[in-house]
């Protein structure tokens, strides 16, 4: 049995809700934040804590407990629901609005998810994308609100791609859940820095990056991929996957490349311990 943690009270999973007044339902008003475990263990807890407190300060709502005493609670989520290599997501709504449009107490939510990787074929192929002129008002807080990328799902479904690259002015930032890397001719690795959520697993990749190439974090123009190398996107739930493809453009020879490759090593192999400057 699975249990989901609301305010704090664990309750089966059968039975978790919340009240429709709240403004997550209401207004698509909420932050959350998405963590994997290794062996058990959260992987970089602290970040992504740190992270989840910037989004809700950003949104004016605040948790209703402490880092540290979530950090607990989070501990003893695991062993409550006996996970392993699961996710686990908290997240933090605008709470009950009795005019249904002003903040009140938030509701606090933490669940457990299976994760599914893509396959191995998938990795061997990469990634077909499209950009979209499309810019995220709160690039920098994980909302809740997705609405933009989950309305393409039909559009990339016509077209057989795996994801859309929001582009702005000619400027690329991300995709609406992982974060996008290209390798120029040179093998320098560069990745856009402004107007985007700042990863976890993109710091990750950027630290391991900098021991091995030149690692470029500024704008990067839509033209740019007419010649680049190798592309690749990074998310907690993908790690490093290709992107071979854009708006019907082969990225380099159209296949994986070895920095990619190289890179995707890397972070398969590193330690539960890693710890991120």
């Amino acid at each position: 049995m699975k249990y989901t943690w609301i305010n704090g009270k664990y309750i089966e999973d059968e039975q978790a809700c919340i009240h429709v007044s709240d403004l997550a339902i209401q207004r698509g008003y909420g932050v959350f934040d998405f963590f994997r475990l290794r062996e058990k263990t959260p992987f970089l807890l602290s970040h992504y804590l740190d992270r989840f407190w910037h989004s809700a300060k950003e949104l004016h709502l605040k948790p209703p407990v402490s880092k540290k005493e979530l950090s607990l609670i989070i501990h003893e989520f695991i062993e409550k629901n006996q996970l392993e290599n699961h996710g686990i997501k908290m997240i933090l709504t605008g709470g009950y609005a009795q005019d249904g449009y002003i903040p009140m107490e938030p509701n606090m939510i933490i669940r457990a998810y299976a994760i599914t990787m893509p396959t191995p074929e998938k990795y061997q192929v990469g990634y077909r994308v499209m950009t979209n002129e499309y810019q995220r008002g709160t690039p920098e807080s994980k909302s809740i609100d997705y609405r933009h990328g989950i309305s393409l799902i039909p559009r990339l479904k016509e077209r057989r791609l795996d994801d859309v690259l929001y582009v702005s002015g000619g400027i690329i930032s991300e995709f609406p859940r992982s974060n996008f890397f290209m390798v120029d001719q040179q093998d320098r690795i560069v990745t856009p820095k402004r107007n985007i959520l700042n990863g976890i697993t993109r710091r990750v990749l950027l630290q391991i990056s900098r021991e091995h190439y030149v690692v470029e974090t500024r704008d990067v123009l839509v033209d740019e991929l007419l010649i680049a190398k190798e592309a690749f996107l990074t998310s907690t739930t993908r790690l490093v996957m290709p992107v071979c493809e854009i708006d019907n453009h082969k990225i380099g020879n159209g296949i994986p490349g070895q920095v990619t490759k190289h890179l995707t090593q890397l972070m398969q192999d590193l330690p539960t311990d890693f710890e991120l400057i």
